[in-house]
């Protein structure tokens, strides 16, 4: 995989309103959130199977010793298959933590199966670079040093768009009376800090997170959280990462308590900075 920093694959756009749906993804999201940061399209099955999607048309199969029950905690061990609906001779074992698995001492631990997963679509090149999405950030305090954030112009895959986009921003704010107190001269990455009195804005061009489907979106575009890690946003989702962490920690699965502390811990513009006009 990349060493660059790439967004992770988008949410399942089809039977994300399913309750039975929303519960396994859910549940199994500290398997699923790593799958997608490889990244790889990856769904809950309703006969109770993980589905990761992988660069030549096959998919992981991944399930227990049986289905996947709908709480992780349950779950006796990952087995891992690797097969093709359009071709039956596609079909291999990628890991198995069943209790007659290869690798049932690992049991239901998590890191050893997303370790696992990586080696094998690594060493046999199962995952495609995802498209590069770019916008324009502005972001600083106003003059009453409270916090803006905006984006200027479309979400392009175009770069050079972006670009430009961005020096029509830094232009109109210096139009409107900023003036650069800081540049980065770059044709990848250009940013400059502009000030006005008390108020400072900074411009840049910025990665864009993928957006979730609307069955999983806030009511308000301004109160979802687009971070890599979701943020919880009320009390319900605080509940739901804390079981995780709780599980995290009984099971020994070090990712998972990273995940886990990562969304109760980070502050989040979506959650914590109140809502306001420019």
């Amino acid at each position: 995989m990349s060493s660059q920093i790439s967004p992770m694959a988008p949410i399942p756009a089809h039977g994300t309103n399913d309750p039975l749906w929303q519960k396994r993804w859910h549940s199994y999201e500290p398997v699923i959130t790593p799958l997608r940061c490889i990244p790889l399209v990856t769904n809950v099955e309703p006969c109770g199977a993980i589905v990761a999607q992988l660069a030549d048309g096959s998919h992981l199969w991944i399930t227990s010793d049986g289905d996947l029950p709908v709480d992780l905690r349950q779950a006796k061990g990952f087995r891992v298959t690797r097969s093709h609906d359009d071709n039956p001779t596609v079909d291999e074992v990628v890991y198995d933590s069943t209790p007659d698995g290869e690798q049932r001492e690992h049991g239901s631990t998590i890191v050893p199966l997303i370790q696992a997963i990586t080696a094998f679509i690594t060493e046999r090149h199962f995952v495609d670079a995802p498209a590069e999405l770019f916008t324009v950030k502005v972001v600083g305090a106003n003059a009453g040093h409270k916090a803006r954030s905006r984006s200027r112009g479309r979400v392009t895959e175009d770069r050079s768009d972006a670009v430009a986009t961005y020096g029509r921003a830094v232009g109109e704010l210096e139009e409107s009376g900023f003036r650069r107190v800081h540049e980065r001269v770059s044709a990848e990455w250009p940013l400059a800090v502009l000030a006005r009195g008390h108020e400072v804005f900074t411009v840049f061009v910025a990665h864009v997170c993928p957006t979730p489907p609307p069955s999983l979106q806030r009511d308000s575009p301004a109160d979802r959280c687009n971070h890599v890690i979701a943020h919880p946003q009320n009390a319900a989702e605080k509940v739901r990462v804390s079981a995780a962490l709780d599980n995290a920690l009984t099971t020994g699965d070090a990712h998972g308590v990273l995940v886990a502390a990562m969304q109760l811990m980070q502050p989040c513009t979506a959650r914590d900075q109140p809502r306001s006009a420019w």
